[in-house]
């Protein structure tokens, strides 16, 4: 079943590389992984195909070598471009005309991988899938976590604790009228497994994504990783 998939990934960052990279080595018969972004110096301490060797070189050409290298059988599809809502269709082949940037003869479209930065192009992405009825799943920032108890996988509608994936549903709901999630009190919230209360000023940065590799002057962005 593996072999027969094909995953779209975008965003080639310190989730969409491993992402990448997990699926090649698990199988996945065609991928197609989506960015416009170098890679930078700065991305060595998190991105798995940031090297010295690679530095200023395009991240989805960088990426689908790798991948190649780790499973020639893997049909891997380069996409140069930032996802945003003017263009999603095209990328993920969801539209049946010229504009379609990926090739027929990889297949549909089975899954995304959403890693990309930016909340508004995230909305449209989700957006899009669900609309097309793909399989989608989304990740928030993820910098600085370290602790195995705040890595959890639910529908977006229940995600606490993340102001990406928070930022990212109040755009779904107001631009694209998604429906609120099952309402919940501050007693269950705070009171789930793992859970951290933001007020403590604990878990993720709540500094402002970058967006669309343009991004804002600061310093070395924090690892995921485990105590």
């Amino acid at each position: 079943k593996l072999a027969a998939s094909h995953v779209a990934v975008l965003g080639m960052g310190g989730v969409g590389s491993w992402a990448a990279e997990a699926l090649a080595r698990s199988g996945v018969g065609a991928l197609t992984l989506v960015d416009l972004d170098v890679v930078c110096v700065t991305n060595v301490n998190r991105q798995v195909l940031a090297t010295d060797a690679s530095v200023g070189a395009s991240k989805a050409d960088t990426m689908a070598a790798r991948v190649r290298d780790i499973n020639p059988l893997c049909d891997v599809r380069i996409v140069r471009d930032f996802v945003s809502e003017a263009n999603v269709e095209a990328i993920l082949g969801l539209e049946n005309n010229l504009n379609r940037l990926i090739d027929d003869a990889a297949g549909a479209i089975d899954f995304v991988v959403d890693a990309i930065d930016a909340e508004k192009d995230k909305a449209a992405v989700i957006a899009c899938c669900v609309h097309h009825r793909v399989p989608v799943i989304t990740v928030g920032g993820a910098g600085g976590v370290d602790a195995l108890g705040d890595v959890v996988v639910e529908d977006l509608s229940k995600a606490t604790f993340n102001r990406l994936c928070q930022r990212v549903r109040r755009l779904l709901r107001r631009d694209y009228a998604f429906p609120r999630g099952e309402e919940r009190t501050p007693r269950e919230i705070y009171g789930a497994p793992g859970g951290r209360d933001p007020k403590k000023g604990e878990g993720v940065d709540a500094k402002e994504t970058k967006a669309r590799g343009k991004g804002k002057k600061k310093g070395k962005q924090g690892k995921f990783g485990v105590k």
